[in-house]
């Protein structure tokens, strides 16, 4: 039932319970983080979760709001890097470990 209620609205479903939070909470609660960013005249890191990643990357790649929830983030050990352009900004995705070390997680 609830599975079937969030792909009805995924920008404006609301998970049940204490804390729970839908697309447009998140744009709504992002809101000061994106205006700091803005105002960051050097590079920055951000780690976040997917649902976070999806509205910075929506935002300052000028997704259309309805469509934020449905941007592809690769789950994992990667690296998203947003640079800014003349005309906006260009995603580039990063493995963050090389093919040819041994990973950091290897015992």
């Amino acid at each position: 039932e609830e599975y079937a209620a969030r792909a009805m609205d995924l920008l404006h479903y609301r998970y049940p319970g204490v804390g729970g939070e839908s697309y447009m909470d998140l744009v709504t609660n992002c809101r000061e983080v994106v205006l700091a960013l803005e105002r960051m005249r050097t590079d920055v890191a951000v780690v976040c979760d997917v649902a976070v990643a999806r509205v910075l990357l929506g935002y300052f790649t000028g997704t259309p709001i309805e469509q934020i929830p449905e941007i592809a983030i690769s789950p994992g050990l990667g690296l998203v890097e947003l640079v800014r352009g003349h005309s906006g900004f260009s995603i580039e995705h990063h493995d963050i470990f090389d093919v040819g070390r041994p990973s950091l997680l290897a015992s």
